[in-house]
């Protein structure tokens, strides 16, 4: 087959294989650093939650504070892609939700 119907043989959305062993080793590499990478930011963006969460229920000084870092970390794991933007909006109105009844409830 030549080059050019090679070409025409895939359209825009489709993904190319890829036949070389240094472009395969390459993508097993970028795959493993976004993986290493992901898992970070999810960890931290877990624990960023259950303590907000956890300073929300006790009344802390501090509920304002942690519930901002979470929002800021789901913030930014939304814009790398490690979460969808609506999950991060879904989890950021649930914390806020929390926050804000927990506010009331002490008055």
């Amino acid at each position: 087959m030549s080059r050019r119907a090679a070409e025409k043989k895939y359209t825009s959305t489709e993904e190319r294989v890829a036949y070389k062993n240094r472009v395969k080793r390459s993508i097993i590499a970028n795959a493993e650093k976004k993986r290493l990478r992901n898992r970070r930011v999810m960890s931290a963006l877990r624990t960023a939650i259950k303590k907000a969460r956890f300073n929300i229920a006790a009344q802390s000084e501090d509920a304002q504070e942690s519930v901002l870092r979470a929002v800021s970390l789901l913030d930014k794991a939304a814009k790398k892609g490690v979460i969808k933007k609506r999950t991060a909006n879904r989890n950021k109105s649930r914390l806020m939700k929390r926050r804000h009844l927990e506010m009331i409830s002490s008055e």
